[in-house]
């Protein structure tokens, strides 16, 4: 019986840590996006600076889609729901000075 009640209670610490994560990781990254946009629009930014900027939008986006699906795994896995069976990519996309991706 005790073994149970250690389960649920750190079952519950880990719902309540992914509740908390949902909004404590996406939230500032979406903001750096948010930033590095409004850095692309601007006529103001040097062209060796909009290629920084394009680097941090397909890295950043990159690493948001990765939180995403984290926080998708965590969910479904407290939930016990079924888990699709498919392979995705985990590699960081590749990055070359001069070529970026929108």
């Amino acid at each position: 019986m005790a073994a149970q009640q250690e389960a649920e209670r750190a079952n519950a610490a880990k719902s309540e840590f992914l509740a908390h994560m949902s909004h404590e990781l996406p939230i500032p990254m979406n903001a750096i996006l948010g930033f590095a946009q409004l850095l692309e629009r601007n006529e103001g930014t040097a062209s060796g600076g909009r290629d920084s900027v394009q680097e941090i939008l397909t890295v950043g986006h990159h690493l948001l889609k990765l939180i995403n699906e984290l926080l998708n795994l965590g969910n479904a896995k407290s939930d016990n729901l079924p888990m699709p069976q498919e392979s995705t990519d985990a590699k960081a996309p590749q990055i070359q000075r001069g070529s970026h991706a929108p």
